[in-house]
């Protein structure tokens, strides 16, 4: 990624990219104590892995259907080794699409949005990166 890249919206940065072959997403996640449901929500109160396992149970079939699968794995961090003083992560995961039309089409799936506020409500911090393979 060069200092030239700007944040984009993962659709924005999907279209942008001339690449015609798999997709993989490698994910970075840190869970709040407790989930934040926005004021108001039916949600009853628990934690951020409660909530985050709501979303990837329920992301399992809509996943299937984009034509994703989680890839190598989705693990607890247990320790970092590569600096000190770095952020610290709960979970990562890789998950891999067939191409972008298929990711784009996970976007753009009413069942996908319909789920993902466990996911917003779970995380206190994330980073995603669009992976291509070398």
């Amino acid at each position: 990624m060069s200092a030239a890249n700007k944040l984009l919206s993962p659709v924005d940065a999907l279209q942008q990219l001339a690449h015609a072959g798999p997709i993989d997403m490698v994910n970075h996640f840190r869970f709040h104590e407790t989930a934040h449901y926005p004021e108001g929500s039916d949600e009853p109160v628990r934690s951020g892995r409660e909530a985050f396992a709501i979303y990837a149970q329920s992301l399992g079939p809509v996943l299937e259907a984009a034509g994703g699968c989680v890839r190598v794995w989705r693990g607890k961090v247990h320790y970092e080794i590569t600096r000190e003083g770095a952020d610290t992560w709960d979970e990562m995961m890789v998950v891999r699409y067939p191409s972008k039309a298929a990711l784009l089409g996970l976007f753009a799936n009413p069942a996908f949005a319909a789920i993902h506020h466990h996911r917003a409500a779970a995380l206190a911090d994330s980073r995603t990166y669009i992976c291509v393979p070398a």
